[in-house]
């Protein structure tokens, strides 16, 4: 996780997608990271620039094979809403 403190209105959006099942309660899914190529963030709906790191997961949720790509900064606010005694769930 970053050192840096994690915008809480990025921590409230991953909560409530998580909530309404538009983002995965876990992280059992394969992972990769790289730079963006202007493909949206999962989590901000913001693109994911050249110049930003881009995490790519993909796998299986609810019977339905998914991609969810997500911004550094966004990738750690949804993970840390999905890690026991972390989150504020």
């Amino acid at each position: 996780m970053t050192c840096a403190p994690i915008r809480s209105h990025l921590r409230t959006l991953a909560r409530e997608r998580i909530k309404r099942d538009v983002l995965p309660p876990s992280a059992h899914m394969e992972t990769w990271g790289g730079h963006g190529n202007g493909e949206v963030c999962s989590l901000c709906d913001n693109p994911i620039g050249s110049e930003d790191i881009e995490y790519e997961m993909a796998g299986v949720v609810n019977g339905t094979h998914r991609i969810y790509r997500f911004h550094l900064e966004c990738h750690t606010a949804w993970e840390v809403e999905i890690t026991p005694n972390e989150g504020s769930k």
